[in-house]
């Protein structure tokens, strides 16, 4: 009779012998993970349940109010990756309808009456307002008026009624190619906790208009292919905030009491009494005492600074500081605040504004990850938010002005543009910029590339170069021309109003060659040299 715990058959001792992932099993380290279906499951349904999505949100937005270290840490994300905000840069290839465009763009985002809904913000300010709510909440809505004007809907108010039967993810609605077609937004007064039951209580808005433009933009941050709302930065490090949190109120609260009063009773022979502790009647304050039996005062609560303690006789009191923080108490902090800001794309020294433990080196790599994180975020957000509002302003125009509609009609490229994000500066300007040169000269690299890697275009870059060339040398040659036909001795070329050094006076070519004719020797003299 076999034993009961051999293997039955080949299949068992092939199951026992192969080498599967860990990571599939269910062990003390891999325990059995809560609300995962065995056949896989979509992003959206992790957070099906509405309420704990909401409870999500708030929770993030109570550490940003409360927490002393994490709303300042999204401030400095937001404030690293806008900096002076994003540029728009019309491309159409005619200067005339680029100029217009940008014109009719900048007088509409520098007008809050007309830019924001409330009339309250500008472009700047809604800027990054949104980009901080998509990184705080998870995702924030953006609707594009029919007044030219943009309202910020937080996510909150996106919410899917109770008795739907449509395929409305936490208040997005899908086609069934799950295509977003529509956005359910809860009235106002319909707070998170209240659950919104009729269909009636949303109103609902279509993302895109009848000709098939984004109207709605939504702004958030994707993991999956399968998610259609976004998740907190702050989801992954909820338990080390409150952490943090629980730690920082503990460690105070001890050395408060440290700091009140801390006694230790020592006792001889002679000891008066029973025992029961010293004479603590006396003090400033108020407080409830009790007499013992040998007639001494003992304080059993109210117990605060300026207490006066007499001992008995035989009995001496020391005071005793324990030491608090203890020596653990620093680095457990740094090490929770550690998680804290890789949650949030940020180098710890940059978190607390303090790189005084780390070197230079360790300074400049971390900032040098972080700025790659910066990039990623600043090219979604322009193409999920940037984009479509030039777009939208752009049409607007063409309705509006007949001499934009004149160009328009017979350029089609009038939507190209590009929005030109803030660049990151260098860490050690001399030697990074040293360093862009010798890889030029010595063919290690090309002129592109160098600027592609802070983000420039390089097409752009010597566009720009020429053009503000081609002005200093106009400039200078009318300038030459001028001073040459007032003042004959002054024989001027217009390479003297390009010399870097503006103490000598250098000849140009012609003028040497007119020395050289006259017999005389070519020769720079200093100004004011005789």
């Amino acid at each position: 009779m076999p034993r009961r715990d051999s293997p039955q058959n080949l299949a068992e001792v092939y199951q026992d012998l192969r080498n599967d992932f860990r990571a599939a099993d269910q062990t003390r380290f891999t325990p059995r993970m809560k609300g995962v279906r065995g056949t896989g499951s979509g992003a959206d349904y992790h957070y099906r349940v509405e309420s704990k999505y909401l409870r999500m949100v708030e929770r993030a937005r109570h550490f940003e109010r409360n927490d002393p270290v994490v709303g300042q840490g999204i401030t400095r994300l937001v404030a690293n990756v806008m900096q002076q905000g994003f540029t728009p840069d019309p491309q159409t290839g005619d200067t005339d309808l680029d100029s217009a465009l940008k014109e009719e763009f900048n007088a509409w985002a520098n007008d809050a009456d007309e830019c924001h809904s409330e009339k309250e913000l500008h472009f700047k300010q809604i800027e990054k307002l949104v980009l901080r709510s998509a990184i705080r909440d998870g995702d924030i809505f953006s609707f594009l008026r029919k007044d030219g004007s943009v309202q910020l809907v937080e996510g909150h108010r996106v919410r899917t009624p109770f008795n739907t039967k449509r395929n409305v993810v936490n208040g997005i609605l899908l086609d069934d190619d799950a295509v977003r077609q529509e956005v359910w937004v809860a009235k106002e007064e319909i707070g998170t906790q209240t659950t919104v039951h009729r269909v009636k209580d949303v109103h609902r808005r279509r993302i895109r208009d009848e000709d098939g433009n984004k109207v709605i933009l939504q702004t958030f941050f994707p993991d999956r292919s399968s998610q259609r709302r976004g998740i907190t930065a702050l989801a992954p490090c909820s338990d080390i905030v409150g952490m943090h949190d629980d730690l920082q109120f503990t460690t105070l609260v001890k050395a408060q009491m440290a700091s009140l009063l801390v006694l230790l009773q020592e006792r001889d022979g002679t000891a008066a009494g029973n025992g029961r502790g010293p004479n603590l009647g006396t003090q400033s304050g108020s407080g409830e005492t009790q007499t013992d039996d040998n007639g001494f005062i003992k304080q059993i609560s109210g117990l605060q600074a300026g207490l006066h303690v007499r001992p008995p006789k035989g009995e001496t009191i020391k005071g005793f500081a324990p030491n608090i923080p203890n020596p653990e108490f620093f680095p457990h902090t740094m090490l929770l605040l550690t998680f804290v800001s890789i949650n949030l794309d940020l180098p710890l020294q940059v978190l607390l504004l303090d790189p005084q433990k780390s070197s230079f080196s360790s300074w400049r790599g971390a900032i040098d990850q972080a700025r790659v994180r910066y990039r990623e975020i600043q090219s979604d957000y322009t193409k999920q938010w940037h984009v479509p509002i030039w777009k939208w302003r752009a049409r607007r125009a063409y309705d509006a002005s007949p001499a934009i509609r004149q160009m328009v009609d017979r350029n089609p490229r009038w939507l190209v543009h590009q929005w030109k994000p803030p660049s990151f500066p260098y860490i050690e300007p001399h030697k990074d910029a040293q360093a862009d040169a010798l890889q030029q000269d010595r063919f290690l690299s090309s002129p592109r590339r160098i600027h592609g890697r802070k983000g420039d275009e390089y097409e752009e870059i010597v566009a720009e170069i020429i053009a503000d060339r081609k002005l200093l040398i106009v400039g200078a040659l009318e300038a030459t021309r001028e001073i040459n036909e007032k003042y004959e001795e002054a024989n001027l070329s217009f390479r003297d109003f390009l010399s870097e050094d503006l103490g000598a006076k250098p000849r140009s070519p012609v003028n040497l060659d007119r020395q050289e004719e006259n017999g005389e020797q070519p020769v720079n003299v200093p100004a004011g040299a005789e």
